[in-house]
């Protein structure tokens, strides 16, 4: 839930403004002191026990920056251009944790790497003719190696199954080979890796790009491409023994009583950042913690600025990079202070953390509509037009936050457990507030399923249930919220039958519903309230309709997931048991049709053969189930 940049332009400014940043206030020279201390961190090793060791390293890497060096110096010198070429290759980068493969089935990406290899393989050799390098996929025990070693078991991290490579004579005609690539139709070019401009810790330079193709059905495989200078090329393979050099001996330095698997994943660690640039890396934090809001990046060279006017000369290291900055809190802070310095009254502070509550709470971006019905058309008015700064209006009117870490710093004390009132005066939202807002949500979830229309509606029982109902409104048992006003106290939340037609909130309540099929079951859970979690578990949970409905719009996998949400509550709950262990056994075929839920059920996935009981809510999804494969003609034979 954040406000980021949509537009390729906008990004480049922000990864322009970020790199400035860098190179102004980021010591970008290598130490193998800071390495030892990352890698002590990374991987929970005791403090100092790395200390010296990674320094017998250092000669056969300043071997290697050497002689990539020369044949650098040697390009520059035969075109005068270079360095300018250079830097005319735009910024373009993807936070890490967002470049994953569409599936995190290993099959899926090689079925898919097949596809990008001969379509890309023909276009690369079409553009670049003899310079293209088209080799086969990654093969298999390499990749599984890469997956267990660099990503930590995550499948959906590996992005060169599909790669290709191009080498050229000279820095002109390989940029002449990235515009070709950047000017393909099909593909998102994620990331470009200039190491041109910002050579490796090795000395290695190159172009490295990571980017996605549009595969048929809509999803996109990412890939992998490498633009190499013939000369360094060649010295690369003179390089290497330094190289090897390096990764042979690591494990060795490192000892320590650790499983293979761990030694070879500190070892691929030390090895990237080895192959990465400092700057690279200090630019990839600080994506990664700006989210792409041109804010963070304003208010940190603010704050490195005056931290290089303190203390003049200095720079701060890499490490401490991560701890930046500081001033987004006291931003925050500034800006609430003034909001509610305007207003002394105390009504209008509780209304604002009921607005930021259900914010907080949300498990996506909500509609201004969603909150207005909760909070009352009033209410909403005055409290977004004070917070329109913090919590701006997106797409479609929903609404955003202005900086991830706004939420962050709003629930500091959500883990203590003695703070049990409203921080409407310290401005921060308690545990209470949050499991309102959660409350509020669910039934706001609940409301919407009684008027939207459920597509393909499984059966005709229970009066049309999830049918749109077109004279009956959402709200027609309205929530309404009353909030205490005595200082400090938390929010108190009470419901009335009084009807509230809000005819705005039918034109968009698929947006409500579309919300409510995805996060009803969270908010019940989170809500912790007994009386929702009754009407979860019998209008939901243990209703057929809503579970084939919700694997129609999100999937079986989500419909586990609530029923192990909700079991977590309440792990003696029998049928939710029996029912959720029937859908993990069906879901292999659901996940291929959904439309063999209902024969999977019935062909002995949900059973209650081994109980001493009949529950009559399995009874119940039994006899649904049967008759809506009677209507369907089947008998219960799919």
């Amino acid at each position: 839930i954040e406000l980021r940049v949509d537009s390729n332009e906008q990004q480049n400014d922000i990864l322009v403004s970020i790199y400035r940043i860098v190179q102004q206030h980021v010591n970008i020279d290598f130490s193998w002191q800071n390495l030892e201390r990352k890698v002590e961190k990374k991987f929970k090793l005791h403090e100092g026990s790395l200390k010296g060791k990674l320094q017998e390293l250092e000669a056969p890497l300043i071997s290697s920056k050497r002689e990539y060096a020369k044949v650098l110096a040697t390009e520059r010198s035969n075109d005068p251009n270079f360095d300018e070429m250079v830097n005319s290759i735009p910024f373009i980068k993807t936070p890490k944790d967002e470049l994953k493969q569409p599936s995190a089935n290993l099959d899926v990406t090689y079925q898919q790497a097949g596809i990008v290899q001969r379509v890309m393989g023909k276009r690369l050799k079409e553009g670049w003719g003899d310079a293209a390098v088209i080799p086969d996929l990654k093969k298999r025990t390499d990749a599984e190696k890469k997956i267990q070693d660099k990503y930590f078991g995550h499948n959906d991290e590996i992005k060169d199954v599909s790669r290709f490579s191009g080498k050229f004579p000279s820095f002109k005609p390989l940029l002449e080979g990235l515009n070709f690539v950047l000017n393909m139709k099909d593909i998102k070019v994620l990331n470009v890796k200039n190491k041109f401009r910002d050579p490796d810790v090795l000395g290695y330079a190159d172009i490295n790009i990571n980017a996605a193709y549009k595969l048929a059905d809509g999803t996109y495989h990412i890939f992998e491409l490498q633009l190499h200078l013939e000369a360094i090329i060649l010295v690369k393979e003179k390089v290497h023994d330094f190289y090897d050099i390096i990764r042979k001996s690591i494990p060795k330095i490192v000892g320590g009583d650790f499983t293979v698997d761990k030694t070879n994943q500190i070892k691929e660690y030390i090895l990237g950042c080895l192959r990465n640039s400092m700057v690279d890396s200090a630019i990839d934090i600080l994506l990664r913690k700006s989210g792409g809001v041109f804010l963070y990046t304003r208010l940190l060279e603010e704050s490195l600025a005056q931290h290089a006017k303190d203390f003049p000369g200095s720079k701060i290291d890499l490490l401490n990079v991560e701890a930046l900055p500081e001033g987004l809190r006291e931003f925050y802070r500034t800006n609430f202070d003034r909001i509610f310095g305007e207003v002394t009254s105390n009504t209008f502070r509780i209304e604002c953390f009921i607005f930021i509550s259900l914010i907080c709470a949300a498990q996506e971006p909500l509609t201004q509509t969603m909150v207005k019905q909760i909070m009352g058309e009033d209410a909403f008015r005055r409290v977004k037009g004070k917070l329109s700064l913090l919590f701006p209006a997106g797409v479609g009117e929903r609404i955003n936050i202005v900086h991830k870490s706004l939420i962050d710093w709003l629930l500091r004390n959500i883990d203590d457990e003695e703070e049990k009132n409203s921080g409407i005066f310290d401005y921060y939202v308690s545990k209470e507030d949050i499991k309102l807002a959660h409350r509020d949500l669910f039934l706001m979830c609940k409301k919407s399923f009684e008027c939207v229309t459920k597509a393909n509606c499984a059966t005709n029982t229970n009066n049309g249930k999830y049918k749109k109902n077109y004279g009956f409104n959402m709200f027609s048992c309205c929530l309404r919220l009353r909030r205490s006003s005595n200082e400090g106290d938390c929010a108190n939340i009470s419901y009335s039958d009084e009807p509230n037609i809000n005819e705005s909130f039918e034109s968009t309540a698929g947006d409500t519903a579309d919300y409510a099929w995805k996060h009803s079951i969270v908010h019940v859970c989170k809500g912790e309230d007994n009386v929702q979690l009754d009407a979860a578990r019998n209008d939901q949970l243990l209703d057929f309709d809503w579970q084939v409905t919700k694997i129609e719009k999100v999937g079986v996998v989500e419909v586990i997931r609530d029923g192990q949400r909700y079991l977590r509550l309440r792990p003696n709950d029998r049928p939710v048991h029996l029912i959720t262990h029937a859908q993990q056994l069906s879901a292999p075929a659901v996940q291929k049709d959904h439309r063999q839920y209902c024969s999977q059920l019935l062909g002995g996935r949900l059973t209650m053969i081994y109980e001493t009981e009949l529950f009559p809510e399995i009874v119940k999804v039994r006899e649904t189930a049967e008759h809506y494969c009677l209507s369907r003609g089947s008998g219960g034979k799919e």
